[in-house]
């Protein structure tokens, strides 16, 4: 087989050397390693690992790096080429649209993110989604060529990449959008979709407040409520994507938050905000206090209907008016503590309003490593990186 052919597609191998492959991948993909610590960890011979990573790199899958520290003779290194795959997120929100883009490795690589209007058309949402990706695209100083697979983030039910049920206000028409299909057809690559809520436990649980676990519930308080949870490190969907539609139980309380049912029954006039009730419960206003508690009570609720349900380690809840923790979260984790017998860790998020954006970028990641793993396992070829990515250019127009 001649070299080109061989970097376009890839070199035939036997299973234990795919394996070997493929585990040698994934070591390099935590940090840079020498060839003796190759051999060390996959448990092979020097000089089998210096072969392993001679093919890796000749497949474009290896760079290497320069040397580290150590006395003596420095020990050539070698790591996972940052530049071989790279995957675009998109946060799709209401009022929002958060973009970035990372390579395999996980490094932040461009973000940007845009204010929509909550009354923007669906076909002007992925209009301006489309636009963000690609301004994140060229702030990582890469064209949409370089852009492996696209993940995204939105609210509602998804299933099969489109918006199955959309409850929440604002978003004309975006209940029945194929996500998938239209943002494919317009980045050029693969793309797949995943409730927002989920994504937020994702991202939580490999850069925020919830690292560490892989049972997580990602509580959702914005202009929108909601939940969704990651069970053993994976997005848990349910039927059709159904999942987590807790807020859909008028006893659960959720609409009322979003209707502000706490606020009016304090004010005999709506102070104008929901942000201005908090800062007045922070100052001590009697009528605010009280409010926060029924705002604590109703989030509560349905969230220890969910931690019943699905027993997650640790309970994150973020956005908007999660910056406002210091006002309910005490009396939130109190009532949790009576409700459910087996209690989670509560905290807040760490990760903010990109918590959502960082979940699509690892959903992206895991996906991509799936790929990877199954054509190894069941190809009679360990693939090139441009033959991987070729794999996921087959939608690009």
């Amino acid at each position: 087989m001649s070299t080109d052919r061989r970097q376009t597609t890839g070199a035939p191998r036997r299973v234990q050397r795919r394996v070997n492959l493929l585990n040698t991948f994934t070591e390099l993909i935590d940090g840079p390693l020498s060839i003796s610590s190759v051999a060390e960890q996959i448990g092979v011979s020097r000089r089998a690992a210096e072969s392993i990573v001679a093919d890796l790199a000749e497949l474009g899958w290896l760079t290497q790096v320069s040397p580290d520290n150590s006395f003596g003779r420095p020990a050539v290194r070698w790591a996972v080429n940052p530049r071989t795959v790279n995957v675009l997120g998109l946060d799709i929100g209401a009022h929002h649209c958060t973009a970035m883009v990372v390579n395999l490795r996980g490094e932040l690589l461009g973000e940007v993110t845009h204010e929509l209007a909550a009354d923007m058309p669906a076909t002007d949402r992925i209009e301006a989604a489309t636009h963000a990706g690609n301004q994140a695209t060229l702030d990582a100083r890469l064209t949409r060529k370089d852009l492996t697979l696209c993940a995204v983030a939105s609210p509602g039910v998804i299933n099969d990449g489109a918006v199955k049920y959309f409850g929440g206000t604002g978003m004309p028409g975006w209940q029945g959008t194929n996500i998938a299909a239209e943002i494919s057809a317009r980045i050029g690559c693969t793309t797949i979709v995943a409730g927002d809520c989920a994504l937020g436990a994702l991202g939580e649980s490999w850069l925020g407040a919830a690292q560490g676990h892989e049972d997580v519930l990602y509580v959702l308080s914005g202009e929108r409520t909601g939940a969704a949870a990651i069970i053993d490190g994976r997005i848990h969907s349910g039927h059709l994507g159904g999942a987590g539609l807790i807020g859909e139980l008028e006893a659960i309380q959720w609409k009322d938050i979003e209707a502000e049912t706490f606020i009016r029954n304090n004010y005999a006039v709506h102070p104008g905000s929901r942000s201005k009730v908090f800062d007045q419960a922070r100052s001590g206003e009697a009528p605010a206090i009280a409010a926060a508690a029924g705002f604590a009570d109703a989030l509560s609720l349905g969230s220890a209907a969910m931690v019943l349900a699905l027993g997650p380690s640790h309970v994150v809840i973020g956005g908007k008016y999660s910056a406002f923790s210091d006002v309910f979260l005490e009396r939130f984790i109190d009532n949790l503590m009576r409700w459910c017998p087996i209690m989670p860790e509560v905290s807040t998020s760490a990760l903010g309003p990109r918590a959502i954006g960082l979940g699509a970028v690892r959903l992206g990641i895991d996906y991509l490593d799936e790929a990877l793993k199954d054509i190894a396992r069941s190809s009679e070829v360990f693939p090139s990186v441009e033959g991987f990515n070729e794999k996921f250019r087959a939608t690009r127009p």
